[in-house]
């Protein structure tokens, strides 16, 4: 009996190694080979009012991405994003995090818009 406990032992101790090369190798190999790229297109969509609308409910109010990609107005109460800065991007170094940049969301060059 004690021999077959040493074999599923060992047999466990195994798995669990192969596992975690293979773990280890999946997510090591991604830098390798690099990210999944889809080929671009020439679609192009004209903006209506109903698509902007859709966007911009969908940056505000479902997503967030507003929050990180505006000024906020940190002596508000609730830290309100700044009019005129929604989505236009920022820096984060005022936040301890000068490593971090949110780029322009929106689609206008200046963020403006």
């Amino acid at each position: 009996m004690r021999r077959w406990f040493r074999i599923g032992g060992l047999a466990l101790l195994i798995v669990i190694v192969i596992l975690a090369i293979v773990v280890t190798a999946a997510i090591c190999i991604r830098p390798i080979v690099g990210p999944k790229v889809r080929p671009l297109t020439d679609l192009r969509f004209e903006p209506s009012p109903q698509q902007l609308e859709r966007g911009r409910h969908l940056a505000t109010a479902v997503n967030g991405c507003v929050f990180c990609h505006s000024e906020l107005g940190w002596s508000s109460p609730g830290f309100p994003v700044v009019p005129g800065t929604e989505g236009g991007g920022r820096s984060w170094k005022d936040e301890g995090l000068p490593f971090i940049t949110s780029p322009n969301i929106t689609p206008t060059r200046h963020g403006r818009g």
